[in-house]
């Protein structure tokens, strides 16, 4: 029996055989749970001696790209193997195993189903820390700015072009609109003769 990780909580368990390459292992226990899919053989525990199982795969369901059904088109009890493939991405490389189980549909729905969930928890979990990693350096520009003194600058408002005194003006250039004393014979804003 595997040791389950905080939270990982059993769903399927077969007695099976597993086929990596051309190696096979019989005689082990095929256990699906909701984060891994984990084959081990052995192990037991007697009155003065025990032993530990091997472990021949202990796959993250995460890892898990393609999950396959193969069987016979003829049945024939003792000789046909039913198989569920499983291919994962693992370390950069693919890999894929053969566990010949009883009945591969039902652990096909399974390991789908279980895959899938095990995908949006994890992408919960890497938006969760996107969003507390954002909140983290929010904090960090705060305390920094605090500590560095900088003061909120405010806006400034626009400042408008001089124009005299409203007791000086008495027409406006005809080129660009500036407010001219009554003497003015050219403009001061462009120069235009009045």
């Amino acid at each position: 029996m595997p040791i389950f990780d905080s939270g990982e909580m059993e769903i399927r368990t077969e007695r099976a055989k597993l086929i990596i390459g051309k190696q096979e292992y019989g005689g082990g226990t095929l256990f699906l749970t909701n984060q891994r899919l984990m084959y081990e053989v052995g192990g037991s525990r007697g009155l003065l001696k025990a032993s530990a199982p091997h472990t021949y795969l202990d796959q993250r369901l995460e890892g898990v790209s393609n999950i396959t059904v193969g069987m016979p088109l003829i049945n024939i009890p003792f000789f046909s193997k039913k198989v569920v493939i499983i291919e994962y991405i693992e370390g950069g490389g693919r890999g894929s195993v053969q566990l010949v189980v009883d009945d591969p549909i039902a652990w096909e729905v399974e390991v789908k189903r279980a895959v899938v969930n095990a995908k949006n928890v994890q992408r919960q979990s890497m938006s969760q820390r996107d969003v507390e990693l954002h909140q983290r350096n929010v904090e960090v520009a705060k305390a920094s700015a605090m500590n560095l003194n900088f003061a909120q600058v405010a806006p400034q408002q626009p400042q408008m072009a001089s124009v005299p005194a409203p007791s000086n003006v008495a027409k406006f250039c005809s080129h660009c609109g500036k407010g001219l004393a009554v003497d003015a014979k050219f403009c001061s804003g462009c120069g235009d003769p009045q």
